[in-house]
């Protein structure tokens, strides 16, 4: 199972993910800079591992970080909504 959200501006293209199966935490896809910001509480007690989130979502090419703040995700996340 998973949700798919996907956001368009001028010329940033963000696809918002959220997988259940694989255990891949929330996460932006920002393809016009190859970046993907996964979001992870700060009490979060999960296993932190890029790299192995970026193998299992096929962009290994692309750069991966962490974001710990829920309301710069959802910013994130919603200003290209606008």
């Amino acid at each position: 199972m998973s949700s798919e959200y996907k956001f368009f501006s001028n010329t940033i293209f963000i696809e918002f993910k959220y997988m259940k199966i694989s255990n891949t935490p929330p996460y932006v896809v920002m393809k016009s800079t190859k970046e993907v910001i996964f979001y992870i509480s700060k009490n979060a007690a999960a296993e932190k591992d890029i790299s192995s989130w970026m193998k299992r979502l096929k962009l290994t090419d692309y750069k991966g970080m962490i974001i710990n703040s829920k309301c710069i995700f959802k910013r994130l996340k919603d200003q290209e909504c606008n």
